[in-house]
């Protein structure tokens, strides 16, 4: 976004120069453009560091010396860290200080969570560990969502991530609630008005879906995951072809759809190919085609809305699955080379295809 606001503000000074844009307008856009500025520059961005080391720092030296320090007095210096830290934290809200306060919350909630583990420790409190990490987790969303710190927002929904593949590690079964905690954080998230938490959170469902016929020992066949990646990925691509110039919310995360929904498919298909016991020739071509095919697809919406990541994401899809049909091959070399011209010269078709609609769109605009 700074990328963007920064060539913007360029581009506006250029087009009022060349007298497109009037005085009154010229003001206009450059304040709209402002208002899109992010609150967090390079040395709030360093003060978070800053503070995420000092924690780890408090933390390592508390662990080293706790044995030798009596039991009130590590009661104490607990509490006072937790009031202290969230005592600034607060203090720099109200001095409109939002970034270095977000800082001083993530020491807070760092403190928050030793002192978890250091009392169970020091009462002898039996537990499993993601328990505890579920305390963390739900003390440091409370603290987010109270300030309305996304930074925070950030930490507790690592740790609800950690919670989670901790439970399936000791389980060694699907944490069928973890989507409902995303649900419950993706709520938390649109309530603070924190945008860039839709990536975190398809980003943690997705590698969710995708570890399911892994952890069910492929009871769960990667079909299902197949067919839960391709619907999410058409929602996506068909929000984006038939709204173009949407603004709203479904709107502006339908390329999210689109890119994460496309890897739970080609994760899926990618499966059955190349981890699936009982998968004859034929049926391996037909998923390999099916996953260039929707590679294709992606890359074609990605080019006809303008968006870059789902290029990239596209392009990565497609390379892998061509790498591991030649390494692993459809039955002969023979075969494979059949393959791969058939594949190309689809390809090839369907580049010519596209340049002949632009040129058509052209012809339509200059009219």
């Amino acid at each position: 976004m700074a990328r963007y606001v920064e060539k913007a503000l360029g581009d506006v000074a250029r087009w009022a120069e060349n007298g497109w844009i009037d005085g009154e307008g010229l003001a206009a856009i450059r304040a709209d453009l402002a208002s899109r500025r992010s609150r967090f520059g390079l040395p709030h961005i360093f003060g978070i560091l800053g503070a995420v080391l000092l924690m780890l720092s408090v933390m390592t030296f508390v662990a080293a010396n706790w044995a030798e320090i009596p039991r009130v007095v590590r009661l104490a210096m607990l509490a006072t860290a937790l009031i202290a830290a969230h005592g600034t934290a607060v203090l720099l809200y109200l001095k409109q200080q939002e970034p270095f306060g977000q800082a001083a919350l993530l020491v807070g909630c760092g403190i928050y969570g030793a002192s978890i583990m250091l009392v169970a420790q020091m009462y002898h409190i039996d537990g499993n560990p993601s328990e505890a990490v579920l305390v963390w987790a739900l003390g440091t969303a409370l603290a987010a969502a109270a300030l309305r710190a996304s930074a925070v927002w950030v930490m507790a929904f690592i740790l609800f991530c950690l919670w989670s593949a901790g439970v399936t590690s000791e389980t060694n079964s699907v944490h069928w609630i973890f989507p409902v905690v995303v649900l419950g954080m993706a709520i938390v998230a649109w309530w603070m008005r924190f945008g860039g938490a839709a990536h975190l959170i398809a980003l943690a469902l997705t590698v969710w879906v995708v570890t399911l016929p892994i952890i069910q020992d492929f009871s769960f066949f990667p079909y299902q995951t197949t067919i839960i990646g391709a619907v999410v990925c058409a929602i996506g691509a068909a929000i984006m072809m038939a709204r173009p110039k949407g603004d709203t919310v479904i709107d502006r995360h339908a390329p999210l759809a689109l890119m994460y929904g496309y890897a739970v498919a080609f994760c899926g298909l990618f499966n059955s190919q190349f981890f699936s016991r009982d998968v004859s020739n034929g049926e391996f071509a037909v998923l390999a085609v099916l996953a260039i095919a929707i590679s294709i697809a992606v890359l074609a919406v990605g080019r006809a809305r303008g968006r870059g990541m789902a290029l990239w994401v596209a392009y990565t899809g497609f390379s892998i699955e061509v790498i591991g049909i030649y390494f692993k091959t459809v039955g002969t070399l023979i075969h494979t080379a059949v393959f791969f011209f058939t594949v190309g010269a689809v390809v090839i078709l369907l580049a010519w295809l596209a340049v002949k609609l632009r040129k058509s769109q052209y012809a339509e605009y200059s009219q």
